[in-house]
């Protein structure tokens, strides 16, 4: 008996929240610059390396950063992905529990989890070390498909969003995701020291970037 009063006015209530994000999204535009440039700054300092130079990228949107420690050039590519659709092709490309070597004489691509953190890929390609992760809005990084969408799950399906959901001020199921690509090169060193200058660096960068994660 209730829910045939309430129907009515809860539906009333949906109808109008939608309206005002649909309308609020329809009158305040905001351009691919202004938002890699809110996303993504100039530079970020990275302990222990030093800062190079960094250019936007574009579609999606994002930022390539360059470092030096002595000799060695470490390389930070940033990609900010909004949606399920975009999101899932960086997993299935990078999925380091399906791709194979280019070669042979190439170590196999492997997962790696860190307490706190998350799980990240690990790879060779190109004479050049590689670490892949996504820095999500809550909950640990994730690197396979499955972790990314056991997050949607498990984190943002919380009594706590509910009114947020509502309101229109954030999605049920947020998909969003940073995409951090980090390489060096291997040069004359076995991968597995290379591994481990990604694995310290990426601690670092990881902590830096979840307490500056974008807001909706």
């Amino acid at each position: 008996m209730f829910w045939k009063y309430a129907r009515t006015p809860s539906l009333v209530l949906i109808l109008g929240v939608t309206l005002w994000v649909m309308t609020k999204e329809m009158w305040s535009p905001i351009s691919t610059k202004q938002k890699t440039k809110a996303i993504f700054s100039e530079q970020v300092s990275l302990a222990g390396w030093q800062f190079l130079q960094s250019e936007s990228l574009t579609d999606p949107i994002g930022r390539i950063y360059q470092y030096k420690q002595g000799e060695t050039r470490l390389t930070i590519e940033m990609r900010y992905m909004t949606d399920l659709s975009s999101n899932e092709k960086p997993f299935r490309k990078y999925d380091p529990t399906i791709i194979t070597p280019a070669t042979s004489h190439q170590p196999l691509p492997t997962m790696r989890q860190k307490d706190g953190i998350g799980y990240y890929g690990l790879s060779v390609q190109g004479g050049k070390a590689y670490l892949r992760s996504c820095i999500n809005p809550r909950g640990n990084t994730a690197v396979t498909y499955t972790q990314f969408i056991q997050n949607r799950y498990t984190v943002d399906l919380q009594p706590s969003r509910l009114v947020p959901w509502l309101t229109g001020q954030q999605p049920l199921r947020d998909y969003r995701c940073l995409w951090a690509y980090f390489s060096i090169p291997l040069e004359d060193s076995p991968p597995e020291a290379a591994y481990q200058t990604l694995e310290k660096t990426w601690s670092i960068w990881y902590q830096w970037w979840q307490a500056n994660f974008p807001t909706l």
